[in-house]
């Protein structure tokens, strides 16, 4: 190959590795300081409705680093 053919592939390599160097995806950087973590666990009436609450509070710890709430106050 020329060097001008695997300049541009190094190029165009760097720009597409460029967006893995942050912790967080750029898309929600924004969104973590806007939703706050929960206080505690939260428990929904239906399964469909836990099956909910648990991604999006699963979402929040994978993606924002939140804590995991603890448990339900007695």
């Amino acid at each position: 190959m020329s060097r001008p053919v695997v300049a541009a592939s190094a190029a165009l390599l760097a720009l597409a590795l460029g967006g893995c160097q942050s912790v967080r995806p750029a898309t929600i950087a924004g969104e973590c300081a806007v939703i706050r973590p929960v206080p505690y666990a939260v428990r929904a009436d239906t399964r469909v409705g836990q099956r909910w609450v648990d991604s999006t509070i699963e979402a929040g710890v994978a993606v924002c680093g939140h804590p995991r709430p603890p448990a339900v106050p007695s």
